[in-house]
């Protein structure tokens, strides 16, 4: 059968260097878990270069520990900007304000329970600006719906979470997503996750930002984000030559989680259409590029069977 051809390593160095001068803004949206927040930003420091890579920094009404260490972040980094709201707004709100303080090419929405990887804002503008339509890209992950390695089936009121393979890093995982991701590495996708959003300058010109009335609380504000996207005419595609940690902490107890997480796909679903929705998540499901990403990965922990890569 078809094999896919590997990006060379020569090949992805020119490509992400073909990024240098562009732009990008980074919104970390914080509420609280301060340990995962320095985790996170320092992840993000190491990876960026600063003069070109600003960090909007939201802090959504954090207690004194999590205010502290974002106010003294701010002052010993270069090239960040911290808004804070004494009383949280929510997340989508939130999200919303450090959009509309983007002036960058690219802007990423970065959930503050994340860890970067070398080279994944250059790789995520590599797709995003691969083909003028594109408006939405985001990368594969360990905890990312249908954007996760090995296995993207969650159970009720709870996205996928994998655990990273034995012995593996982010940064192993990242490594190995360029390594075996087709050359181009790029999916067409219906669906973008939210946790690492990247959006380009055109596409927020012409739709504005997400919907903060009917999805207050932040779930599915990326998925309606998403579909108006596409009735705007803008492609949406996924980064396969990159990959970012998500830790999946909950600001919500599972109840309220699964309570907020059913309120906004039936939101959804009203907004767009039952099947509009399930067939974007089907066909995720089912493309082929990320099955076999999939199947691949999948061999990277001791449990797996040959069989799953047939």
């Amino acid at each position: 059968g078809w094999e896919p051809v590997p990006a060379r390593r020569d090949d992805l160095d020119r490509r992400i260097a073909a990024q240098a001068e562009r732009t990008a803004d980074i919104v970390v949206c914080v509420h609280n878990a301060p340990d995962w927040v320095r985790r996170c930003l320092a992840s993000v420091v190491a990876t960026r270069t600063a003069h070109r890579h600003r960090i909007i920094l939201i802090d959504d009404g954090s207690d004194a520990e999590t205010a502290a260490l974002l106010q003294a972040f701010a002052a010993a980094t270069d090239n960040v900007l911290l808004v804070r709201h004494d009383v949280a707004l929510g997340y989508t709100k939130a999200a919303n304000v450090g959009l509309r303080l983007s002036e960058a090419e690219l802007v990423v929405l970065l959930n503050s329970d994340t860890v970067v990887t070398r080279h994944w804002i250059e790789k995520l503008m590599d797709v995003a600006f691969s083909k003028p339509q594109i408006g939405l890209v985001g990368p594969l992950s360990n905890a990312a719906s249908n954007q996760s390695l090995p296995d993207f089936r969650g159970t009720a009121g709870q996205t996928a979470v994998n655990d990273l393979p034995p012995g593996m890093e982010p940064e192993d995982m990242n490594a190995w997503c360029e390594a075996h991701a087709r050359r181009e590495g790029c999916v067409h996708a219906a669906l973008i996750h939210g946790f690492c959003l990247g959006i380009t300058r055109a596409l927020i010109d012409r739709i504005g930002v997400f919907d903060e009335e009917n999805f207050k609380f932040g779930y599915g504000e990326e998925d309606d984000y998403s579909f108006r996207a596409v009735d705007a005419g803008f492609a949406l595609a996924i980064a396969t030559h990159t990959f970012v940690y998500h830790a999946k902490t909950q600001s919500y107890g599972t109840d309220r989680r699964k309570a907020l997480s059913k309120a906004g796909g039936v939101r959804l679903r009203e907004l767009h259409g039952r099947v509009r929705v399930d067939r974007a998540t089907r066909n995720l499901a089912e493309d082929p590029e990320l099955v076999r990403l999939r199947a691949l990965s999948a061999l990277l922990f001791p449990a797996a069977s040959p069989a799953a890569a047939d």
